[in-house]
């Protein structure tokens, strides 16, 4: 094997340019690529988790 020169322009939106879209993702949403409904459950127990066990910021998130 040897190494191939292959220009490729990560400057563009364009996926010729770019080589494709291997994957297929263009064709997901964001938020379903990130795990969807479930993934943005857990991430925000944790962030509330973290929240509340913070001494700067807890106290003001006391009562509720």
């Amino acid at each position: 094997m040897k190494k191939m020169d292959k220009k490729i322009d990560w400057g563009t939106d364009n996926m010729a340019a770019k080589g494709g879209d291997y994957f297929q993702l263009m064709d997901i949403p964001l938020y379903d690529r990130v795990g969807g409904d479930k993934a943005m459950e857990v991430v925000t127990d944790l962030f509330y988790q973290k929240v509340l066990n913070d001494d700067l910021v807890s106290r003001f998130f006391r009562g509720y």
